[in-house]
């Protein structure tokens, strides 16, 4: 009598384990390579710009005082420039940042 009762048991176990797995799966199911694919690139293009955002002291990129030294002039000169249209500051939070591009389309020692 306790086998058959400790069977029926395992019984309703396995029942409801295979209801509630066939429940998840039916909610969640597995994702096709498309939806793989998409979110892959997805997660590409946001490390790509992580890794421009990081980068910002590197190559490309100059603070105010080392933009004065590239092209040679003072940081008034400089001012005048970014207030005269003549050249685009960037702000990453408060860091004022210029592009090595646009400074080299400026004259060297422009004071």
């Amino acid at each position: 009598m306790p086998s058959a009762y400790l069977e029926g048991k395992a019984a309703k176990q396995k029942e409801l384990a295979e209801k509630a797995r066939a429940m998840r799966d039916s909610q969640n199911p597995p994702p096709d390579a498309d939806e793989i694919k998409s979110k892959l690139a997805e997660l590409l293009k946001e490390l790509r710009e992580l890794k421009e955002r990081a980068a910002v002291g590197g190559e490309g990129w100059k603070g105010f005082e080392d933009a004065c030294k590239f092209i040679g002039c003072s940081r008034e000169t400089l001012y005048r420039k970014v207030r005269a249209n003549e050249l685009t500051m960037y702000r990453i939070g408060s860091k004022p940042l210029f592009k090595v591009s646009e400074l080299n389309q400026l004259p060297k020692a422009a004071a």
